[in-house]
């Protein structure tokens, strides 16, 4: 029992590290991926710093995303997690938080003015 337990703590572990490796490098991030090619995200990095910023920053830090326990369903984690699907949701000038307890986390979106770095989609609303 006691090594069965270890067996799945230690894959537990791995996959956590698995995760977080993948959000903090861009060019591993497989949401940044599923919006722009590793040949893109290169050229843009090296002509445009101030847009790479701009993508890195909306796809990993415009937002608070927290795990929540979730029965019965495939739950959402922060290496799959994809902004730009709840950006609709975002507010001008105050946090949006809602919890999707069927999908296994708690979402904050920052507001469009506390923003770091703005997309043109944050200039129409």
């Amino acid at each position: 029992m006691k090594v069965v337990c270890l067996l799945y703590l230690g894959l537990f572990i791995s996959s956590i590290k698995a995760q977080n490796m993948s959000t903090n490098d861009p060019f591993e991030n497989r949401v940044i991926l599923n919006h722009y090619s590793l040949q893109e995200l290169q050229s843009i990095q090296q002509t445009d710093t101030l847009k790479f910023n701009k993508i890195v920053y909306y796809f990993t830090k415009s937002f608070i995303f927290e795990a929540q326990e979730c029965l019965k369903c495939d739950p959402v984690t922060s290496s799959t997690f994809d902004v730009s699907k709840y950006e609709y949701l975002r507010q001008k000038s105050t946090r949006y938080t809602r919890s999707f307890g069927k999908y296994g986390f708690k979402l904050t979106l920052l507001s469009i003015d506390e923003l770091q770095y703005k997309l043109p989609i944050h200039y129409t609303k």
